[in-house]
């Protein structure tokens, strides 16, 4: 039976829905490999952009993360709607969003780490325009898996600062 037509009609079919189940969840979410040069490139989007106050939220590690950023300082942090322990608020900001990368970057591209082959694999998207951080994705067998992911973000005029 494994030689009948029946069977190599329905193995088709089964790698055509296969196929189209791969290219749907790729086409879902359009990453690349997050490079030196491409967080260069994302930091120069942001720091040309000028952003001074902006309101974010983003979820990271299964926290949420709301910030408030106002003249370019972080006004409020709240993870999972509690004010976090930490006295540096600029790491919650998109600055440090980037250093998280470029730690990222530095641990599982290191040389060290590449004797047995990538141990991560670092997948990110980047905000077109403003260069902050949409989706970040890293996995690997010897990595513990992480994701960033903006669920909103938006530009807040001066104004708004004095209330």
């Amino acid at each position: 039976m494994a030689g009948s037509p029946r069977s190599k009609i329905l193995l088709i079919v089964g790698g055509f829905i296969a196929g189209i189940a791969v290219t749907v969840f790729l086409m879902r979410e359009p990453t690349g490999t997050l490079t030196a040069a491409a967080l260069q490139t994302a930091r120069d989007h942001w720091r040309n952009a000028g952003v001074k106050n902006y309101d974010m939220t983003y979820r990271m590690h299964g926290n949420m993360y709301e910030i408030r950023v106002r003249g370019g300082i972080v006004a409020d942090v709240r993870v999972n709607n509690l004010a976090p322990n930490s006295a540096d608020w600029k790491a919650y900001s998109v600055d440090g969003l980037f250093d998280v990368l470029a730690l990222d970057l530095e641990t599982f591209r290191s040389p060290a780490n590449q004797a047995d082959g990538p141990t991560a694999i670092m997948r990110v998207r980047f905000h077109p325009q403003l260069g902050y951080i949409e989706h970040y994705v890293r996995s690997g067998s010897t990595a513990t898996d992480a994701t960033i992911e903006t669920l909103s973000f938006s530009l807040c005029d001066e104004s708004k600062n004095s209330s």
